[in-house]
C-alpha cells in the first residue's frame, strides 16, 4: 500500500467515525429540544386531556350502568306485586266483591311497570351491544346514516288521530297526559328522561293538532326523539335515539355506526306497530 493510499482510507475512517458516533451530549440537546417543540407539547396536552376524559366518562358511565341496575331491580319487584294485586283483585271482583273499574286500574298501572322495565332493559341492550369501530373521516369519527324505515301504514293512520290542547303553554306530563288519554297506542318515557327539567311546550296558534303533529313539536322544541319499537313509542333524548334504527320522530334522526349493526334486524317495513292493542294482548287503555 503507497503512502498515498494509506492517507485515503486514514481520511474515510476518520470522516465515517464522525458521522456514525454523535458528539458527547447531542443526545441531551435532542431531547431538551423535544421538551420545547411546540407541536410535540401539544401533542402531550391532548393526550393528558384525551386521559383525563377517559376518567370521567368511565366515572359517569359507571353511575349511569348502576342507576339502571338499581332502577331494574326496583322496577321488577313492582312489577311482580302489581302482578299479585291484580290476580288478588280479579279473584275478588269474579266473587263479585269489588268493580271492574278497580280491576281495570290495576291493569293499566301494571302494563305501565311493564313499559318502564322493558325501556331500562333496551337500554342495557344498547350499553352491551358490541360496537363496531368508527370509520376515521380527516381525524373525525364518522357518523354512518341510516335510511330508516318509515312508520307503519297503521300507525301512520293511528298518528291522524286529532288531540286537543289548552291554548297555552303546558308541561311535559300534562303533554303526556293529554296525548295519552287521545292515542290508541303505547307513549313509554326512556329512564334517562326522569327528571330532566323540560321547559314549557308551545304548540302553537290554535287548540286541536293531530296526534303526530304533537309528537313532533315536542321532540322539535326539546332536541327529543320518539323511536318506535314492538311495544309502543319511547320519548328519549336525542342522542339516544341515535342508537336505534327504527322508525323515529323526527324521521331525519341519523343512525350512529352502533345503530348500522342492528338496521338488518328491523327489517324492510321496519318493526312491528303496537297496534290497537299492546304486547300481551293489552287494550289500547293501558298506556
Amino acid at each position: 500500500m503507497t503512502w498515498l493510499s494509506s492517507l485515503v482510507l486514514g481520511s474515510l475512517v476518520s470522516l465515517s467515525c464522525f458521522t456514525v458516533v454523535p458528539p458527547r451530549g447531542e443526545q441531551e440537546e435532542v431531547e431538551a429540544m423535544l421538551r420545547n417543540d411546540p407541536q410535540v407539547r401539544l401533542a402531550e396536552a391532548n393526550l393528558e386531556k384525551a386521559r383525563a376524559e377517559l376518567v370521567a366518562a368511565r366515572y359517569d358511565a359507571t353511575l349511569r350502568i348502576l342507576d339502571l341496575q338499581s332502577k331494574r331491580r326496583e322496577l321488577a319487584q313492582r312489577l311482580e306485586l302489581s302482578r299479585e294485586q291484580y290476580v288478588r283483585m280479579r279473584q275478588i271482583v269474579d266473587a263479585g266483591q269489588a268493580s271492574a273499574t278497580e280491576l281495570e286500574k290495576l291493569r293499566i298501572d301494571m302494563v305501565l311497570l311493564e313499559g318502564e322495565l322493558q325501556s331500562v332493559e333496551l337500554r342495557f341492550q344498547q350499553l352491551s351491544r358490541p360496537m363496531d369501530p368508527p370509520s376515521m373521516h380527516g381525524g373525525k369519527a364518522e357518523v354512518v346514516r341510516v335510511v330508516r324505515p318509515a312508520i307503519p301504514t297503521e300507525m301512520a293512520e293511528q298518528m291522524k288521530l286529532v288531540v286537543e290542547f289548552p291554548n297555552t303553554e303546558i308541561g311535559l306530563e300534562d303533554w303526556l297526559r293529554t296525548v295519552r288519554a287521545a292515542a290508541p297506542f303505547k307513549l313509554i318515557v326512556s329512564d334517562a328522561l326522569r327528571g330532566a327539567n323540560l321547559g314549557k311546550l308551545q304548540l302553537g296558534g290554535g287548540t286541536q293538532y293531530s296526534v303526530g303533529e304533537a309528537m313532533h313539536a315536542l321532540a322539535d322544541q326539546h332536541r327529543l326523539a320518539f323511536v318506535l319499537r314492538d311495544y309502543g313509542w319511547i320519548l328519549m333524548p336525542f342522542e339516544f335515539a341515535q342508537e336505534l334504527s327504527g322508525p323515529a320522530i323526527p324521521p331525519d334522526v341519523p343512525c350512529t355506526n352502533a345503530a348500522r349493526s342492528a338496521a338488518p334486524h328491523a327489517g324492510p317495513s321496519g318493526p312491528k306497530s303496537a297496534g290497537p292493542t299492546g304486547p300481551g294482548g293489552v287494550r289500547p287503555g293501558g298506556r
